[in-house]
């Protein structure tokens, strides 16, 4: 089911039986069976009538509402939304510390296997000792992190790894003649850190 994207500027979305029918100026541009909708989402100046929201939050279809300039501005969701249960089951989760201690080993340990793949595949093109030296150090911190027993030691495992990671990737723009020294966040000081 994909989602119904409204832009025309002046349009109407109502609602017609079955149907979400689109209108602009007595002519109508499109319509569409309400089953056959997974999300509405509405850009600028498009209004929605009382019937069609009506139906869309008795389906549990959400409405979504941007400004022109597509930032979000408000959701419109029936009660009986899945995503309120998904939402508590998140906060419980966080509450609880062993899960959210397993929750961000996990999440570290997938960023040291993708970090390591990375480097592996622009080792594959650019080969360097460096690099797998990063490569290798990155592979050995994230051997521990299943032993770390509290979330700042985890943090600062993570930290070790992202900081090998950006290593290797210095070596490998210098091979390609980009100027890239290292991560800077704010302001960015090369073109590469500006796309990161």
């Amino acid at each position: 089911m994909p989602p119904l994207y409204i832009c025309d500027q002046g349009s109407v979305l109502a609602r017609v039986g079955r149907r979400l029918v689109v209108r602009k100026e007595d002519t109508e541009l499109l319509a569409v069976p309400v089953h056959r909708v997974e999300r509405v989402i509405i850009m600028g100046r498009v209004q929605v009538t009382l019937d069609a929201a009506c139906v869309l939050l008795d389906r549990n279809v959400p409405l979504v509402m941007t400004s022109r300039h597509r930032r979000i501005c408000g959701l419109l969701l029936g009660p009986q939304s899945a995503h309120v249960a998904v939402r508590q089951g998140q906060y419980k989760l966080a509450a609880a510390s062993a899960s959210r201690l397993a929750f961000a080993k996990d999440l570290v340990c997938a960023k040291a296997s993708n970090s390591q793949v990375v480097l592996r595949r622009y080792r594959y093109n650019h080969p360097s000792d460096r690099i797998k030296a990063c490569e290798s150090e990155i592979q050995q911190l994230g051997s521990q992190v299943d032993r770390q027993s509290d979330m700042d030691t985890l943090r600062g495992l993570e930290d070790m790894i992202a900081r090998h990671y950006f290593e290797g990737l210095v070596f490998v723009f210098r091979s390609l003649n980009i100027g890239f020294s290292g991560r800077v966040r704010r302001p960015p000081t090369d073109p590469v850190n500006a796309v990161l």
